[in-house]
């Protein structure tokens, strides 16, 4: 009903779901979150 309101889908259309599985898996996607902010200004969409 949303969409058909406002015209569009405001959901995210692909995304990748994971379990963490074990610490090491934990581990690599902490990591991942705290260094990606850094990142960002060397992504071709940021600043759009």
């Amino acid at each position: 009903m949303t969409t058909k309101e406002i015209g569009f889908s405001p959901w995210q259309r692909f995304f990748h779901d994971h379990i963490i599985r074990d610490e090491a898996d934990y581990s690599r996607i902490a990591e991942y979150i705290e260094q990606n902010p850094a990142k960002w200004e060397d992504d071709c969409f940021y600043g759009l």
